[in-house]
């Protein structure tokens, strides 16, 4: 799997310089999309509550292109933070990530992804209608026992705490949107893959634990629901949509 960014074409036309606020910037959806809209010539933030504006290792080697901002993701922070750097584009892919902890973390859950992205569209509304926001919306804004394929059509019932939030923040950017002619969407996005991904997912643990058997380090490989079926894709073609 190569971790690469994805690029822009070669022979295509210069564009005046663009700027992109990036909410989760130091994961994997983040650090890829980072990478690519820098090197179509965009003027890069990313947003953050780590008051030490640390880079992960997903970014480290951005540092002297990208830009960390601190926010206590409140309206009037994130309303300063527009004004001050006015971008073009905001694209919100920060959020409590663990479905299955969602349970635990309810309070996380509910602030990372359903307040905060609901914030951002109103900071938006106060300071520039001109923005254009995306929201990473998730498949588990859907029932688990709905039809199959799925598509945006079908019948919104989440069964977690993560799934609600999402779905809170799905149907928000569908009423921004619809009241203020905002250019505000939501992208549903399928589990997805990448060697940025943290080592508490399925994919990682299986690539590592392989590697820990084979090396004698270790004799098993514990999963948890093994009746869950998922569809998967790969984090940097996701950038490029």
């Amino acid at each position: 799997m190569n971790d690469t960014a994805p690029t822009a074409e070669k022979g295509s036309p210069a564009r005046p310089q663009k700027t992109a606020l990036i909410t989760g910037v130091n994961g994997q959806d983040g650090s890829y999309l980072a990478e690519m809209l820098l090197g179509q010539g965009y003027r890069v933030y990313g947003l953050t509550r780590d008051q030490g504006l640390l880079y992960s290792t997903n970014t480290l080697h951005l540092k002297d292109r990208l830009k960390l901002i601190y926010s206590d993701y409140t309206i009037q922070n994130l309303s300063e933070t527009l004004r001050t750097i006015r971008p073009n584009e905001v694209y919100n892919l920060a959020g409590q990530t663990y479905v299955s902890k969602s349970w635990e973390m309810f309070d996380e859950t509910l602030k990372a992804s359903g307040i905060l992205p609901s914030s951002l569209l109103e900071a938006i509304v106060n300071v520039d209608r001109g923005i254009r926001f995306f929201q990473a919306s998730s498949s588990e804004i859907f029932s688990a026992q709905g039809s199959t394929p799925l598509s945006e059509q079908s019948p919104i019932s989440p069964r977690n705490p993560y799934g609600c939030s999402k779905a809170l923040a799905h149907h928000m950017v569908q009423a921004y949107r619809q009241h203020y002619d905002l250019f505000a969407v939501s992208g549903i996005l399928f589990p997805h893959e990448s060697p940025r991904r943290d080592s508490a997912f399925v994919f990682k643990k299986i690539v590592q634990t392989a590697v820990k058997i084979k090396l004698g380090r270790e004799s098993t490989l514990q999963m948890g629901n093994l009746a869950a079926v998922r569809d998967w894709g790969y984090a940097p073609e996701f950038a490029i949509a």
